[in-house]
């Protein structure tokens, strides 16, 4: 990668990515936000009375042992236990009586489909995770959840095409579209975490078919055989088993071969980011770039939906990891992690918009 093509200088001509619609409807939905907490809130707080988790005694438990005795003696497996002090957390908050189902939740979720039609993919996610919470928690393993949430084709929608995703599939579209244009020679491409591919479908047709290697790559075959279905007519793209907490360079990936490395919300759920990181950046040629998604600001719903997959608590298998209550870290800890791992310059392109967001979008170079 042309060291003069700066992370600095890419946010700077993406600036102006036309964003009026997209913008938006995150206004709406913000306005909105008491009452989306409001309705996670009865779940969650229905769900624990169902099962019979008392929040506030849970909360109060300090020794990681009682609780997961605590679990136990309910028939909730142990192994949960980090999610239901997220969930009990959350019920704590809660203004509804739980003992008390007046459908509250239908006429809820009923609210905010009428007002924020736009938003329906999250609101079908909140209402299907939400509806049969207490059977989740009390599931064994991760399965339950996955079928929960790609029984249909609801999560490659969601990060393909959705009020939570399209300004950063948008203003990912045109940093690649900038970098692209200052290049004349062949691309090496690597997207870690692939996942649905949702931001791959945003990306794919701007590169030139004759001139990019793009690499789609995930831990999981499943992954993998439905991007091979989806993006068959995409000649550059191979598709690979990568794992992230591995060394990039004993799975076919040589040192320094590789100018682009693309990351949608993936690096978070290793467990261990420094490491991650560095293997990122031993895998990029001198001047490559790493263009990173990162969720820095959840809202309830997302530890909801998501809390239990193992991803959300892997880091906690790894004690040289410096995280300690959640996997997320906020703006400030990428930067600063980003430059103890062999990144020279970063940039946070979605620091050009006019209000905070879940997620944040980075840009990063090797020396």
């Amino acid at each position: 990668m042309e060291k003069s093509i700066s992370p600095a200088a890419v946010s700077k001509c993406v600036a102006s990515t036309p964003l009026t619609d997209e913008l938006r409807q995150i206004s709406a939905v913000q306005q909105l936000q008491p009452r989306i907490d409001s309705l996670v809130e009865f779940y969650v707080s229905r769900a624990l009375h169902r099962v019979g988790i008392d929040a506030t005694q849970f909360c109060s438990l300090s020794d990681v042992q009682a609780r997961r005795d605590s679990l136990r003696s309910l028939g909730v497996p142990p192994s949960k236990s980090w999610w239901i002090q997220l969930l009990a957390s959350i019920s704590q908050s809660a203004v509804t009586d739980p003992a008390i189902d007046l459908h509250t939740d239908i006429s809820a979720l009923k609210y905010l489909q009428d007002r924020l039609p736009f938003y329906s993919i999250e609101l079908s996610l909140i209402e299907r995770v939400g509806q049969r919470l207490d059977e989740l928690i009390k599931s064994e393993g991760t399965s339950a959840i996955i079928q929960t949430l790609f029984c249909d084709d609801v999560m490659s929608r969601w990060y393909t095409n959705s009020v939570t995703y399209n300004v950063f599939n948008k203003l990912s579209r045109e940093t690649i579209r900038f970098v692209l244009s200052q290049i004349d020679r062949p691309l090496r491409v690597i997207e870690v975490g692939a996942g649905t591919g949702g931001l791959t479908a945003n990306l794919l047709d701007l590169f030139p078919s004759d001139s990019t290697d793009y690499a789609f790559t995930d831990v999981g075959a499943f992954f993998l055989r439905s991007g091979r279905r989806r993006f068959a007519d995409y000649s550059f793209v191979n598709f690979r088993r990568l794992d992230l907490e591995q060394p990039c360079h004993e799975q076919g990936f040589q040192v320094g071969s590789c100018d682009l490395v693309i990351a949608n919300n993936v690096i978070h759920d290793t467990k261990n980011v420094a490491f991650t990181l560095r293997n990122l950046a031993d895998t990029l040629a001198p001047g490559g770039m790493l263009l990173m998604v990162e969720l820095t600001d959840p809202q309830s719903w997302w530890h909801m939906c998501f809390g239990s997959l193992e991803g959300w608590w892997r880091f906690k298998s790894d004690p040289s990891d410096s995280r300690t209550d959640l996997m997320l870290l906020k703006r400030e800890q990428w930067i600063k992690r980003l430059d103890q791992s062999g990144f020279v310059e970063t940039t946070v392109i979605s620091d050009q918009l006019p209000s905070d967001f879940a997620n944040r979008l980075f840009l990063s170079q090797t020396a």
